[in-house]
């Protein structure tokens, strides 16, 4: 004939290919949901692992506590550091303790006297009125135990006036 046909071979491997295909497509729509269902636990994962990452508090590792920490574990490591470490924490307490010493060591300033006179006036200040509060409650002590007393006194004096009129009475 001269013409060219599909023939019987090519019906063949047409069919197995349409089977192939079939087949391909029924597997697939049976793993796509599983497929879906997987990625969409991915995605949830995803999600509550940026909202934890994202929940955290980061604490700044610049900090000195960080600087510190990481010098101690160079420490650990060699012994150099170590002794580098000790003598700038010895030259930090020297350099913060060394007022301390100078004042303790100079003799006393024109301000140190003049502290002195303040705190003397001071205490003295309070001394007086400390002094001046004990002689008040102490006056009113005494008045109040002296009006007490002459109280007392003349009361017993009216009740002996009393009964010596009530007595007389009785007698006449």
């Amino acid at each position: 004939s001269g013409k060219k046909n599909l023939g019987p071979i090519y019906r063949i491997k047409k069919a197995k290919a349409d089977e192939a295909q079939a087949e391909y497509d029924a597997g697939n729509a049976r793993i796509m949901p599983l497929i879906a269902e997987k990625q969409e636990a991915i995605r949830q994962t995803d999600s509550l692992m940026q909202a934890g990452i994202t929940s955290l508090e980061r604490s700044s590792f610049g900090g000195m506590a960080a600087r510190m920490e990481a010098l101690q574990r160079l420490g650990e490591r060699s012994k150099a550091i170590f002794f580098a470490n000790i003598f700038i924490i010895l030259l930090f307490i020297a350099i913060e303790t060394a007022p301390i010493f100078v004042k303790l060591i100079s003799p006393r300033s024109p301000y140190d006297y003049l502290l002195h006179q303040h705190e003397h006036v001071f205490e003295m200040d309070n001394l007086e009125k400390v002094s001046l509060l004990r002689n008040e409650t102490q006056n009113k002590v005494e008045f109040d135990t002296a009006t007490g007393v002459y109280r007392t006194r003349k009361e017993i004096e009216v009740e002996k006036e009393l009964t010596d009129v009530y007595l007389q009475n009785k007698k006449e």
